[in-house]
């Protein structure tokens, strides 16, 4: 089988698609809306978070492989999260006070700013708790979780490079972290300790991993990953429906999300390019959502599916302009990106 170009495939379609599912389940949650409903059950099933954690490691780490120069390695990561990132907070901020008359003049805002403008941004102070859900924008946490995989990225490739098994050491880190996802999950923490540890990339990184294992094995050129999405669709829905419920289910279940994922990405890979035209808003439609949706609630809009179609229509609309004006014209500062 000739080996297909790693490039030309869905994930931008992909991301999309994941952001979308995120904000129906934000949305049905903080909006009140019947979570119990047959539609929202089977959009449960297919997870945005853990199709955005895979997609990195596979992109990221083949990024990297190709331009392994740290300089060049983390002004890339930079341009892509913080430009965007940046313009959102300071919409969320504008948004809170104009709605929620929230006082951003006291003593804990400059620490606060630092940390939202840095990578502590799951950290919501008590002056935001009256406003909208009561934190200011949820979904930045995940934020916090991806900037440690790009940290520990670079520091993996440097193990591999000593022990010349790279693909070995994956494997076996997968397992290990796997494992450890399994273990925290169980292990008695109080709640506060169980917030902190989930804005750690230890309970997220095996995902992370699955996608990196993915990419440097080819498999997304195997014949069963190549063009069988649909395939994998049918065995993911048998999985969730079948399966009786255990400890185990979720997270071998999230890993068959993966393989999921990167087997869509491979299948008609021409789908994005046909539908979305490179117009990536998958970001902005994730970091934007919480905001739009903290002013809604904020203002007692709530209990009906035409407020989430506003909330969803105004958060696309905010990730076309996030995407055109300031996302884009950040990532062409990008160099030797993989995509070039």
């Amino acid at each position: 089988m000739a080996e297909r170009d790693l490039r030309i495939n869905n994930f931008d379609l992909l991301r999309i698609l994941a952001a979308i599912q995120v904000v129906f389940s934000h949305g049905f949650h903080h909006l009140h809306l019947d979570k119990t409903s047959t539609f929202f059950q089977f959009i449960e099933l297919f997870p945005g978070v853990p199709v955005f954690f895979t997609i990195s490691g596979f992109l990221i780490s083949a990024s990297f492989e190709k331009n392994p120069g740290l300089s060049n390695y983390f002004k890339n990561r930079a341009l892509r999260i913080f430009p965007g990132l940046w313009v959102c907070i300071l919409f969320s901020i504008f948004t809170a006070f104009l709605i929620g008359k929230i006082n951003f003049f006291n003593p804990i805002t400059i620490p606060w700013l630092i940390g939202q403008f840095s990578f502590v941004q799951f950290f919501n102070p008590d002056f935001l708790r009256p406003y909208g859900t009561g934190v200011l924008n949820g979904s930045l946490w995940t934020i916090t979780v991806e900037l440690q995989f790009y940290i520990l990225l670079p520091l993996l490739y440097h193990l591999m490079k000593g022990t010349g098994k790279g693909n070995a050491l994956v494997g076996i880190l997968l397992l290990i972290f796997f494992s450890l996802a399994v273990l925290l999950h169980e292990l008695p923490f109080t709640t506060s300790q169980d917030k902190f540890i989930a804005v750690t990339f230890l309970p997220h990184f095996y995902m992370f991993l699955a996608g990196m294992l993915m990419q440097r094995l080819k498999l997304f050129n195997s014949r069963l990953i190549e063009g069988k999405g649909f395939v994998w669709i049918l065995v993911f829905i048998l999985y969730c429906y079948l399966i009786p419920d255990s400890l185990l289910k979720p997270f071998i279940g999230k890993l068959l999300l993966s393989i999921l994922t990167i087997s869509l990405a491979y299948t008609f890979p021409l789908l994005a390019k046909k539908i979305i035209r490179g117009n990536d808003l998958s970001y902005g439609t994730y970091i934007y959502h919480m905001p739009v949706i903290n002013m809604f609630v904020e203002r007692g809009l709530t209990g009906t599916y035409s407020v989430f179609i506003y909330s969803l229509a105004l958060t696309l609309l905010l990730s076309g302009i996030s995407w055109k004006y300031i996302e884009q014209k950040f990532i062409r500062m990008k160099r030797k990106s993989l995509m070039k």
